[in-house]
């Protein structure tokens, strides 16, 4: 498992890429079948299905975490209409990550994994507005979403993580809004192989009663 550094001055992030790299070098001369997930992610896992090799790759990408939006502030430089992904990673991650945990392992009735390369984590697509319509559904408060500029976004990351932090998190959100979460792909095919369904937004929410009473006493 690496981990992401704010503070490697590389242009790409090469000394994650390079850990990731020679995780899959090793596991390959050695034979084995397993390596464990990594940052940069994208390239790592491109380099990986390079190899001539017995590992089988899984690209499990959740999809926004829920905390985010209950022990962070929820604003975010998004316009109305975009469509978010939230994912409970707690509770509804690993229902993706089952099914193709057994099928590498031999799992027949995990058959169906056989064609998903990279699996989306997120039960459906979310407005910011369908959002708030669900935080004031359950709270009984009224919730407003208001739009972070950019250059306010950037300020407020650099003031306790950096300019360079600061710099990713802009173009994370600009990828979001000009291409978008997935590139927008279908999420139903993910969801049709689960064993379990993950809840939705909504369903998360309303099972979390002290979640949203901390939220709107002002205790998260």
């Amino acid at each position: 498992m690496t981990n992401s550094d704010y503070e490697d001055q590389s242009p790409e992030f090469e000394h994650e890429y390079s850990q990731g790299k020679n995780q899959f070098d090793a596991a390959t001369a050695a034979g084995n079948d397993k390596v464990d997930n990594l940052e940069v992610k994208a390239c790592v896992t491109a380099y990986g299905r390079s190899l001539a090799s017995s590992i089988k790759i899984f690209d499990i990408q959740p999809g926004a975490y829920f905390t985010n939006y209950t022990l962070q502030s929820p604003s975010r430089p998004s316009p109305q209409r975009i469509h978010l992904r939230p994912c409970y990673v707690e509770d509804d991650y690993g229902k993706y990550v089952v099914g193709p945990l057994e099928y590498a392992l031999g799992g027949e009735r995990e058959e169906r994994w056989k064609e998903m390369r990279t699996v989306h984590a997120a039960m459906g697509y979310i407005t910011p507005d369908e959002m708030c319509q669900a935080f004031s559904q359950v709270s009984g408060k009224k919730v407003t979403y208001i739009a972070i500029p950019d250059p306010q976004l950037h300020a407020i990351v650099q003031s306790f993580a950096g300019s360079r932090a600061a710099g990713r998190v802009i173009e994370m959100y600009r990828g979001i809004r000009e291409v978008g979460y997935y590139g927008g792909d279908d999420l139903k095919p993910n969801n049709a192989h689960l064993a379990k369904p993950a809840d939705t937004f909504w369903q998360t929410l309303k099972a979390r009663p002290e979640v949203i009473k901390k939220i709107f006493e002002g205790e998260a």
